[in-house]
């Protein structure tokens, strides 16, 4: 039910009272009192306000719990009761928050047997359950940017509930062989979705990039300019083990009314594949190099920017430095 809808609406220590508009159910939308279902009551028949729901104080509800007349505040009980169950969130272990209402997911997780919490103030972590899920290194540079790999965990969801947000230990091996690496954010997750967890900087793989550029005449009469950039990333594994990295780059685009200005991309070894991030990033490419231990792979990509010659980009014709 839209709040704007709402023929009428009086709110008073006891109660809440919604009055329904009659239009079709269909295009009603639930919000505020409405949705305290455990709290909505049906008016009498021999009430002058028969047939409209009423939301009742929660300490009603208690009230009718007990089935008798209760000669006690249970309002003011109920209040005190959250006021000294307050706690303190800066208190909570670090990357771990209160429950509260989201935009994301509401589910409740059952657990296969109960559980009792000792209520001495103490922070206790409960198991609630236990799942398997397939999980996928990964080794990711952005050379232009940065001269650093870094390590990517890619986590399958296996429930069909969403995972909620919170903290996440991450730890490397099995058995008795097992190292601590961060600990981290989980992220809102739908369904069956894919995690992907950042692991920070590998400094076991190397990565170094250099560029150079040429600007030649060209055209049969010499009337352009061709600006020609060679790109070179040199990467080296000294881990123990085969690893594949995405090395990540990108080519400069034009405007598409912009007819005096082309990009042509020539020799790239070995090939690369187009990675366009939606709404943040256009003429990407990555290469994904898989290097031996100790061994070292150089990429290489040369592309040209046609010009007239009466012509200078904005910023200088050298694309990269």
């Amino acid at each position: 039910m839209r709040a704007d809808a709402l023929a009428e609406m009086s709110l008073d220590e006891g109660e809440t009272q919604i009055r329904l508009p009659h239009e079709p159910a269909e295009s009603w939308e639930l919000a505020g009192e409405s949705l305290s279902f455990s709290r909505l009551r049906m008016r009498g028949p021999n009430d002058a306000a028969r047939g409209e729901l009423v939301a009742i104080a929660q300490a009603s509800v208690y009230v009718e719990a007990f089935g008798a007349r209760i000669k006690v505040d249970v309002g003011a009980a109920i209040r005190v009761a959250f006021s000294r169950a307050e706690i303190d969130e800066s208190a909570l272990p670090p990357g771990y928050e209160l429950a509260h209402t989201t935009d994301a997911y509401d589910y409740a997780y059952a657990t296969d047997l109960p559980c009792d919490v000792a209520s001495d103030g103490a922070f206790r972590a409960v198991t609630v359950a236990d799942w398997d899920a397939k999980t996928k290194r990964r080794y990711v540079a952005v050379p232009r940017e940065a001269q650093q790999v870094y390590r990517l965990l890619d986590i399958d969801s296996p429930i069909d509930a969403a995972l909620l947000e919170g903290p996440l230990d991450v730890y490397e091996g099995s058995g008795d062989d097992v190292t601590y690496r961060t600990t981290t954010r989980m992220p809102e997750t739908p369904p069956r979705g894919l995690v992907e967890i950042g692991l920070g900087v590998e400094p076991a793989i190397k990565i170094a990039r250099t560029t150079t550029f040429q600007e030649e005449s060209a055209g049969l009469l010499g009337g352009s300019l061709a600006l020609v950039h060679k790109v070179s990333v040199e990467v080296r594994n000294l881990l123990p083990r085969a690893a594949t990295v995405e090395v990540r780059e990108r080519v400069p685009i034009i405007r598409k009314d912009d007819t005096e200005v082309k990009i042509e991309v020539g020799s790239v070894e070995p090939a690369w594949e187009k990675w366009d991030q939606e709404q943040s990033l256009s003429g990407g490419h990555l290469w994904k190099a898989a290097i031996e231990p100790g061994a070292t792979r150089t990429l290489t990509a040369r592309y040209t920017i046609k010009i007239a010659n009466k012509h200078e980009l904005v910023g200088g014709n050298r694309r990269e430095s």
